[in-house]
Protein backbone atom coordinates (compact mmCIF):
# COMPACT_ATOMS: atom_id res chain seq x y z
CA UNK A 1 0.00 0.00 0.00
CA UNK A 2 0.93 3.23 -0.90
CA UNK A 3 0.08 7.12 0.32
CA UNK A 4 0.92 10.22 -0.21
CA UNK A 5 1.62 12.18 3.03
CA UNK A 6 0.15 16.06 2.20
CA UNK A 7 0.17 18.55 5.29
CA UNK A 8 -2.10 21.61 4.37
CA UNK A 9 -2.98 19.98 1.23
CA UNK A 10 0.58 20.53 -0.13
CA UNK A 11 2.66 17.03 -0.78
CA UNK A 12 5.70 16.65 1.62
CA UNK A 13 6.40 12.85 0.78
CA UNK A 14 5.30 9.12 1.11
CA UNK A 15 4.59 5.96 3.40
CA UNK A 16 4.20 2.37 1.75
CA UNK A 17 3.70 -0.70 3.72
CA UNK A 18 6.35 -2.67 5.16
CA UNK A 19 5.25 -5.71 3.69
CA UNK A 20 4.69 -6.79 -0.13
CA UNK A 21 0.97 -8.28 0.49
CA UNK A 22 -1.33 -6.80 3.26
CA UNK A 23 -4.89 -7.94 4.50
CA UNK A 24 -7.67 -5.54 5.44
CA UNK A 25 -9.80 -6.91 7.76
CA UNK A 26 -13.15 -6.35 9.34
CA UNK A 27 -12.84 -3.45 11.80
CA UNK A 28 -9.32 -1.55 13.12
CA UNK A 29 -6.05 -2.43 11.07
CA UNK A 30 -2.79 -2.13 12.14
CA UNK A 31 -0.63 -1.83 9.42
CA UNK A 32 3.51 -0.54 9.43
CA UNK A 33 4.52 2.04 7.33
CA UNK A 34 7.76 3.48 6.32
CA UNK A 35 8.48 6.29 3.71
CA UNK A 36 10.64 9.75 3.62
CA UNK A 37 9.89 13.81 3.61
CA UNK A 38 10.74 14.42 0.06
CA UNK A 39 11.21 17.99 -1.57
CA UNK A 40 9.22 18.39 -4.56
CA UNK A 41 8.32 21.18 -7.45
CA UNK A 42 4.96 21.70 -6.10
CA UNK A 43 4.60 25.36 -5.05
CA UNK A 44 4.98 25.32 -1.10
CA UNK A 45 6.50 22.22 -0.85
CA UNK A 46 9.53 23.13 1.14
CA UNK A 47 8.14 25.46 3.56
CA UNK A 48 5.27 22.78 4.27
CA UNK A 49 8.64 20.34 4.93
CA UNK A 50 9.93 23.37 7.20
CA UNK A 51 6.86 24.04 8.57
CA UNK A 52 6.67 20.24 10.17
CA UNK A 53 10.17 20.01 10.70
CA UNK A 54 9.73 23.77 12.95
CA UNK A 55 6.71 21.49 15.10
CA UNK A 56 8.84 18.23 15.35
CA UNK A 57 11.85 20.58 16.92
CA UNK A 58 9.59 22.47 19.26
CA UNK A 59 6.87 20.18 20.66
CA UNK A 60 4.07 20.66 18.50
CA UNK A 61 2.15 17.90 16.96
CA UNK A 62 1.69 18.34 13.06
CA UNK A 63 -1.99 17.03 11.76
CA UNK A 64 -0.84 15.42 8.77
CA UNK A 65 -3.10 13.61 5.53
CA UNK A 66 -2.12 10.47 4.23
CA UNK A 67 -3.79 10.51 0.99
CA UNK A 68 -4.44 7.88 -1.76
CA UNK A 69 -3.61 7.94 -4.84
CA UNK A 70 -3.81 6.14 -8.42
CA UNK A 71 -1.58 3.57 -6.90
CA UNK A 72 -2.46 3.28 -3.62
CA UNK A 73 -3.00 -0.79 -4.08
CA UNK A 74 -1.45 -2.88 -6.24
CA UNK A 75 -4.97 -4.14 -7.76
CA UNK A 76 -6.45 -1.84 -9.64
CA UNK A 77 -10.16 -1.98 -8.96
CA UNK A 78 -9.51 -1.82 -5.04
CA UNK A 79 -7.02 1.45 -6.02
CA UNK A 80 -9.86 2.89 -7.89
CA UNK A 81 -12.13 2.78 -5.01
CA UNK A 82 -9.71 4.01 -2.42
CA UNK A 83 -8.61 7.15 -5.11
CA UNK A 84 -8.98 10.02 -3.31
CA UNK A 85 -9.45 8.74 0.81
CA UNK A 86 -7.54 10.46 3.38
CA UNK A 87 -6.53 9.61 6.22
CA UNK A 88 -5.56 11.95 9.17
CA UNK A 89 -2.40 11.24 10.88
CA UNK A 90 -0.72 12.98 14.02
CA UNK A 91 3.05 13.40 13.51
CA UNK A 92 4.31 13.93 17.27
CA UNK A 93 7.38 15.83 18.32
CA UNK A 94 10.56 14.54 19.16
CA UNK A 95 10.75 12.93 22.53
CA UNK A 96 13.50 14.59 23.54
CA UNK A 97 14.87 18.32 23.89
CA UNK A 98 16.94 19.34 21.16
CA UNK A 99 19.79 21.03 23.54
CA UNK A 100 20.96 18.09 25.23
CA UNK A 101 23.21 20.03 27.45
CA UNK A 102 25.29 23.48 27.40
CA UNK A 103 28.74 23.59 28.87
CA UNK A 104 30.85 26.95 29.23
CA UNK A 105 34.79 26.60 27.89
CA UNK A 106 35.29 29.95 29.24
CA UNK A 107 33.15 32.89 30.32
CA UNK A 108 33.46 36.79 31.18
CA UNK A 109 32.00 38.59 33.81
CA UNK A 110 32.87 42.42 33.64
CA UNK A 111 30.71 44.91 35.46
CA UNK A 112 28.86 47.06 32.81
CA UNK A 113 28.31 51.04 32.64
CA UNK A 114 25.32 50.54 32.01
CA UNK A 115 22.69 50.28 35.48
CA UNK A 116 21.57 46.71 36.80
CA UNK A 117 23.74 45.05 33.50
CA UNK A 118 26.51 42.65 33.57
CA UNK A 119 28.48 42.41 30.26
CA UNK A 120 28.64 38.58 29.60
CA UNK A 121 31.31 37.21 27.47
CA UNK A 122 31.26 33.09 26.97
CA UNK A 123 32.60 29.93 24.55
CA UNK A 124 29.64 27.11 25.22
CA UNK A 125 29.37 23.70 23.68
CA UNK A 126 26.13 22.44 22.92
CA UNK A 127 25.40 19.16 22.26
CA UNK A 128 22.20 18.13 20.53
CA UNK A 129 20.16 15.23 20.56
CA UNK A 130 19.71 14.24 16.46
CA UNK A 131 16.29 14.22 16.08
CA UNK A 132 16.72 13.11 12.12
CA UNK A 133 18.72 10.03 12.39
CA UNK A 134 22.78 9.21 11.34
CA UNK A 135 21.76 9.91 8.01
CA UNK A 136 20.05 13.12 8.04
CA UNK A 137 22.56 15.19 10.15
CA UNK A 138 21.81 18.96 11.05
CA UNK A 139 24.07 21.44 10.13
CA UNK A 140 23.90 24.46 12.39
CA UNK A 141 25.68 28.02 10.87
CA UNK A 142 23.96 30.34 13.68
CA UNK A 143 22.12 30.66 16.81
CA UNK A 144 19.82 33.41 18.36
CA UNK A 145 18.85 33.09 22.32
CA UNK A 146 17.27 34.76 24.52
CA UNK A 147 17.42 33.29 28.17
CA UNK A 148 17.08 33.63 31.41
CA UNK A 149 19.70 32.59 33.90
CA UNK A 150 18.63 31.29 37.24
CA UNK A 151 20.67 30.48 40.06
CA UNK A 152 18.80 28.98 43.36
CA UNK A 153 15.11 29.04 41.51
CA UNK A 154 15.41 32.77 41.43
CA UNK A 155 16.11 34.53 37.89
CA UNK A 156 19.60 36.46 38.01
CA UNK A 157 18.87 37.94 34.83
CA UNK A 158 18.28 37.77 31.12
CA UNK A 159 20.59 37.92 28.09
CA UNK A 160 19.96 37.90 24.67
CA UNK A 161 22.04 36.91 21.83
CA UNK A 162 22.28 37.13 18.39
CA UNK A 163 23.24 35.98 14.92
CA UNK A 164 26.10 33.89 17.08
CA UNK A 165 28.46 31.85 14.46
CA UNK A 166 27.79 28.00 15.34
CA UNK A 167 30.88 25.54 14.23
CA UNK A 168 30.26 22.03 14.32
CA UNK A 169 32.65 19.87 16.43
CA UNK A 170 31.45 16.14 15.52
CA UNK A 171 28.13 14.97 14.82
CA UNK A 172 25.93 15.69 17.76
CA UNK A 173 28.69 18.42 19.29
CA UNK A 174 28.24 22.39 18.32
CA UNK A 175 30.34 25.19 19.79
CA UNK A 176 28.93 29.01 19.95
CA UNK A 177 31.00 32.17 21.15
CA UNK A 178 30.02 35.64 21.99
CA UNK A 179 31.15 38.51 23.17
CA UNK A 180 30.23 41.60 25.03
CA UNK A 181 26.65 40.91 25.94
CA UNK A 182 24.15 42.94 28.43
CA UNK A 183 23.19 40.29 30.86
CA UNK A 184 20.46 42.51 32.32
CA UNK A 185 19.78 41.46 36.37
CA UNK A 186 16.64 40.71 37.51
CA UNK A 187 15.49 43.04 40.46
CA UNK A 188 17.70 44.74 42.82
CA UNK A 189 20.61 42.70 41.48
CA UNK A 190 20.26 40.83 44.63
CA UNK A 191 20.37 37.11 43.24
CA UNK A 192 23.58 38.29 41.15
CA UNK A 193 25.19 39.54 44.38
CA UNK A 194 24.36 35.98 45.48
CA UNK A 195 25.06 34.11 42.63
CA UNK A 196 28.56 36.33 42.71
CA UNK A 197 29.79 35.49 46.11
CA UNK A 198 29.29 31.61 46.00
CA UNK A 199 31.13 31.39 42.53
CA UNK A 200 33.95 33.51 44.65
CA UNK A 201 34.00 30.50 46.39
CA UNK A 202 32.83 28.03 44.07
CA UNK A 203 36.07 24.94 43.02
CA UNK A 204 36.47 22.59 40.53
CA UNK A 205 36.04 20.32 43.10
CA UNK A 206 32.24 21.90 44.31
CA UNK A 207 31.29 23.95 41.41
CA UNK A 208 28.36 26.47 40.85
CA UNK A 209 25.40 25.46 39.10
CA UNK A 210 23.25 27.43 37.23
CA UNK A 211 20.59 26.63 34.62
CA UNK A 212 20.09 28.30 31.59
CA UNK A 213 16.25 28.85 30.95
CA UNK A 214 14.79 29.95 27.25
CA UNK A 215 14.00 29.79 23.94
CA UNK A 216 16.46 29.57 20.97
CA UNK A 217 16.57 29.79 16.97
CA UNK A 218 18.68 28.18 14.59
CA UNK A 219 19.71 28.50 10.70
CA UNK A 220 22.00 26.05 8.57
CA UNK A 221 20.96 22.96 6.78
CA UNK A 222 19.76 19.47 6.34
CA UNK A 223 18.99 16.62 3.84
CA UNK A 224 16.31 18.47 2.20
CA UNK A 225 18.21 22.16 2.01
CA UNK A 226 18.02 25.32 4.17
CA UNK A 227 17.02 24.66 7.61
CA UNK A 228 15.71 27.96 10.36
CA UNK A 229 14.03 27.10 13.08
CA UNK A 230 12.47 28.91 16.09
CA UNK A 231 10.93 28.84 19.47
CA UNK A 232 13.74 25.49 20.50
CA UNK A 233 13.35 24.91 23.95
CA UNK A 234 16.84 25.70 26.28
CA UNK A 235 16.20 24.21 29.41
CA UNK A 236 19.87 23.08 30.85
CA UNK A 237 21.75 22.96 34.15
CA UNK A 238 25.14 24.40 34.23
CA UNK A 239 28.21 23.57 36.23
CA UNK A 240 31.22 25.66 36.39
CA UNK A 241 34.31 26.44 38.54
CA UNK A 242 34.60 29.00 40.25
CA UNK A 243 37.46 31.34 41.81
CA UNK A 244 38.05 28.98 44.81
CA UNK A 245 37.58 31.50 47.83
CA UNK A 246 40.78 33.38 46.16
CA UNK A 247 42.63 30.95 47.88
CA UNK A 248 45.78 31.08 46.24
CA UNK A 249 47.56 34.16 46.37
CA UNK A 250 51.17 34.54 47.17
CA UNK A 251 53.13 37.46 48.09
CA UNK A 252 55.92 38.52 45.80
CA UNK A 253 57.41 40.95 47.63
CA UNK A 254 56.27 44.01 49.80
CA UNK A 255 57.88 47.69 50.35
CA UNK A 256 57.17 50.61 52.01
CA UNK A 257 56.30 53.90 50.45
CA UNK A 258 56.78 56.41 53.49
CA UNK A 259 54.52 57.43 56.18
CA UNK A 260 50.97 58.73 55.77
CA UNK A 261 49.53 59.74 59.27
CA UNK A 262 49.81 57.10 61.76
CA UNK A 263 50.53 54.09 58.85
CA UNK A 264 52.85 53.03 56.48
CA UNK A 265 52.12 53.47 52.90
CA UNK A 266 52.75 50.06 51.14
CA UNK A 267 53.15 49.02 47.51
CA UNK A 268 52.50 44.83 47.41
CA UNK A 269 53.20 42.44 44.01
CA UNK A 270 51.10 39.64 44.73
CA UNK A 271 50.53 36.97 42.46
CA UNK A 272 46.38 35.44 42.29
CA UNK A 273 45.67 32.17 40.94
CA UNK A 274 42.32 31.46 39.22
CA UNK A 275 41.47 27.88 39.00
CA UNK A 276 38.98 28.12 36.52
CA UNK A 277 37.54 29.22 33.58
CA UNK A 278 36.24 32.72 34.19
CA UNK A 279 37.78 36.04 34.17
CA UNK A 280 35.92 37.91 36.21
CA UNK A 281 36.30 41.90 37.27
CA UNK A 282 36.16 42.88 40.93
CA UNK A 283 35.49 46.64 41.05
CA UNK A 284 35.56 49.22 44.85
CA UNK A 285 36.69 46.20 47.50
CA UNK A 286 39.12 46.09 50.35
CA UNK A 287 41.81 43.70 50.88
CA UNK A 288 42.99 42.57 54.45
CA UNK A 289 46.50 42.24 55.33
CA UNK A 290 46.33 39.54 58.37
CA UNK A 291 48.82 37.89 60.44
CA UNK A 292 48.80 33.93 58.87
CA UNK A 293 48.98 32.69 62.42
CA UNK A 294 47.03 34.79 64.65
CA UNK A 295 44.48 36.66 61.98
CA UNK A 296 46.00 39.94 63.45
CA UNK A 297 45.01 42.77 60.72
CA UNK A 298 48.12 44.41 59.99
CA UNK A 299 46.88 46.92 57.59
CA UNK A 300 44.04 47.33 54.69
CA UNK A 301 44.14 47.77 50.60
CA UNK A 302 41.85 49.36 49.04
CA UNK A 303 41.29 48.07 45.56
CA UNK A 304 39.43 50.27 42.52
CA UNK A 305 39.38 47.59 39.92
CA UNK A 306 40.54 43.94 39.97
CA UNK A 307 40.38 41.72 36.75
CA UNK A 308 41.22 38.13 37.14
CA UNK A 309 41.87 35.86 34.37
CA UNK A 310 42.10 31.72 34.30
CA UNK A 311 46.00 30.87 35.25
CA UNK A 312 48.53 33.39 37.34
CA UNK A 313 47.83 37.18 37.63
CA UNK A 314 50.23 39.11 38.81
CA UNK A 315 49.16 42.60 40.17
CA UNK A 316 50.69 45.49 41.75
CA UNK A 317 48.50 46.79 44.96
CA UNK A 318 49.19 49.84 47.17
CA UNK A 319 47.55 50.62 50.55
Amino acid sequence: MFFNLQYENITIGYVESTTGNVSLHAGANQIPFFGELQKSSVPGSHKAILDVIQNFLTEQTSDVSAVAGSNCTSYPILATGMAGLSLGVEMPPFDKQLIASLSFGSMSLVPSTQAKSVILSASISISINSPLGANSPLSLTSMDMNADLVYQNKTVGSLEVLGSPVVQINATVYQTTFKDKLLILAGTGATYEKFAQDFIRASDANPIQFRVSGTASVTGSFALGGLAVSGIKVDNVVAIGGLDGLHDVTVDGISIDGEEGSAFRLSVKATIGNPGITTVRLEDFTLTMADSLTDTVMGRIPVDVLEIHPGNNTVQLHG
